[in-house]
């Protein structure tokens, strides 16, 4: 399971380092493509697959558009030997990355977020608006 903030800086070759602790747990194959906030995921690659059979199950209308979103971007994620990926520059671009990155964990995924983007979801998440939403399950 994915958990965690962790900052770190991507150099000039888009390149960012995975948490130590989690580099096991992403394996050999994952994917990286946009998230559905402005930010990117890291799939290991059986929670790409299950993800990618979600998006197949959409009704065709939806479908469509869904698939050319996440699959058009995605690109294979490779860890070098210093546990770094790199990351492409229109990912980096959708997702407004530049030094400063947050990785976080999101249980079966990792996120990666730009500093700023992050510190907006942190606004949100600390609203009275998630409080709302979670209470309406239960919370």
């Amino acid at each position: 399971m994915f958990t965690g903030e962790y900052w770190f800086s991507m150099d000039q070759k888009g390149r960012v380092s995975v948490p130590a602790k989690y580099r096991e747990e992403l394996g050999s194959e994952f994917k990286i493509c946009k998230g559905f906030d402005k930010c990117l995921n890291i799939y290991p690659a059986a929670e790409w697959d299950a993800f990618a059979q979600k998006l197949k199950a959409l009704p065709e209308a939806s479908q469509r558009h869904a698939r050319r979103y996440f699959f058009s971007g995605t690109i294979e994620g490779v860890l070098d030997g210093q546990g770094r990926i790199a990351v492409t520059q229109s990912l980096r671009s959708f997702a407004a990355l530049e030094k400063d990155v947050v990785i976080i964990g999101n249980e079966n995924h990792l996120e990666i977020w730009s500093a700023a983007e992050w510190a907006n979801e942190q606004k949100y998440m600390s609203s009275e608006g998630i409080t709302e939403e979670l209470s309406e399950y239960g919370f």
